[in-house]
């Protein structure tokens, strides 16, 4: 098992790792399923220097990866499963060959994913300009396992007006990637934002256009924004989970989630498959007496298992729980 984490222990950054000056620092261990340390707790960047990280783990066959910000840019690491690095610091803006892609800081808005074989997918929104005015656009690029630029491009070239919040992304093991973004673009009278998404093969081409997810929450529908959204695939199985505003009865935030099939042939034309309709996973009860829903929802989590089930994680925030 590989943890990782923000270390704000920030003296540990000299007084442990030999660095110049303190602050927080991302560091990893790795664990048998024994508890018996296999790496003790190691600083994830090859420089004792300030680094920041919320989230941002992911594996292939035989490693893994850690991103992190350094110095304010998007950087990765990759690691043997022993904890042996693999490469050094991977800055994602130069491996691109554009700074666009070193955006996303610590990674809270920002996503990193694995495909368990031999490929990760980073995805950001950077700010670029649309005629006279300035948008956030998402960008997605795929690594491979030694470190070297698979592809990279702009996730929505099709959206020319997609003006981005937080993104995530997944990649499947056969290399497809999906993007999934809150995006503010859709005309009156839809609300702030709206979830959108957009597949890609092995290649970086588009198997499908931008699309809204959800068939309830729709500029025509909604009627309160849909935001952060996180994506998992596995098999032919997508996954999306978001924060919603729009669950029938609810006058607050809640955990919405939609699944998708799609054909494992890698054909560029085939097709996204609606398996189930958009499903607010935790509504406001009446009397219960473990509310799960206090109007706090943040920080989702989503994964798939082998046998195709998903499992939606959240923090829900504040007081009275």
């Amino acid at each position: 098992m590989v943890i990782v984490g923000e270390s704000r222990q920030r003296p540990d950054l000299v007084d442990r790792f030999g660095g110049a000056a303190s602050g927080n620092h991302a560091t990893y261990r790795v664990l048998k399923r024994d508890g018996t340390e296999v790496k003790a707790l190691t600083l994830a960047s090859e420089n004792a220097v300030v680094t920041e990280m919320w989230h941002g783990a992911a594996v292939i066959n035989g490693g893994f990866a850690i991103r992190f910000a350094k110095a304010g840019r998007a950087t990765i690491r990759i690691f043997n499963n022993d904890g042996t690095p693999r490469t050094g610091d991977i800055d994602l803006g130069n491996l691109a060959g554009s700074d666009l892609y070193a955006r996303g800081g610590r990674g809270d808005g920002a996503g990193f994913d694995g495909n368990g074989k031999d490929a990760f997918a980073a995805v950001c929104t950077a700010q670029v300009t649309v005629g006279e005015v300035q948008i956030n656009k998402p960008f997605v690029m795929v690594i491979n396992a030694d470190g070297t630029l698979r592809w990279a491009r702009s996730a929505a070239d099709d959206f020319e007006n997609a003006n981005s919040d937080r993104v995530d992304c997944a990649i499947s093991e056969d290399g497809r990637v999906a993007v999934v973004f809150a995006d503010s673009a859709y005309s009156a009278p839809a609300p702030s934002r709206l979830v959108a998404g957009r597949l890609f093969n092995r290649n970086g081409d588009p198997i499908t256009g931008t699309f809204r997810v959800s068939e309830k929450e729709t500029p025509d529908l909604a009627t309160k924004e849909s935001r952060h959204p996180r994506v998992a695939w596995r098999n032919n199985s997508i996954a999306v989970a978001w924060e919603s505003g729009n669950a029938p009865d609810a006058n607050v935030r809640v955990v919405a989630a939609r699944f998708f099939d799609l054909p494992m042939s890698s054909v560029e034309s085939a097709g996204l498959i609606a398996a189930s309709p958009t499903t607010y996973i935790n509504p406001p009860v009446e009397n219960s007496p473990h509310p799960l829903n206090n109007g706090r929802v943040e920080s989702l989590g989503v994964s798939i298992a082998s046998n195709g089930n998903v499992i939606i994680g959240w923090e829900d925030d504040g007081s009275g729980l």
